[in-house]
């Protein structure tokens, strides 16, 4: 199922329990290289429960407060990807995460953090590894 339609049928009353996989999160594979790669591709195709999740309870690949790391070190191009997501949050595409830590998904996570949002819809890979 794409992303899109996941949302489409959150958003619906009394919406069925969703699950997704990284490809259908992705809409194809994640660009190698990405941080997902760490887990393997083996669990690329698994389908894991959407959940939601408070973006203020999570924390970075280096278990840093993401809003600390992103205030520290974020570049312009990032800054301005975060503003955007502020704006208008891509509720069209689950973070990933592996119990509280955001494996996929750390801009987004700082937007929500920003915007004030108290849930964001996330899949933990704890599910199936």
């Amino acid at each position: 199922m794409k992303a899109q339609q996941y949302i489409d049928r959150l958003l619906n009353e009394g919406a069925e329990t969703q699950k997704m996989s990284i490809v259908d999160i992705f809409d194809g594979y994640p660009e190698e290289g990405t941080v997902i790669y760490d887990y393997g591709s083996r669990l690329f195709n698994i389908p894991m429960t959407v959940i939601n999740v408070d973006p203020q309870t999570l924390k970075s690949y280096d278990l840093e407060s993401l809003l600390d790391q992103f205030n520290a070190h974020a570049r312009p191009w990032q800054k301005k990807l975060v503003g955007q997501y502020i704006k208008k949050y891509p509720y069209d595409r689950p973070i990933i995460i592996h119990g509280r830590m955001v494996v996929d998904g750390n801009h987004r996570t700082v937007a929500a953090i920003k915007a004030g949002l108290k849930s964001i819809p996330a899949v933990d890979l704890s599910e199936i590894i």
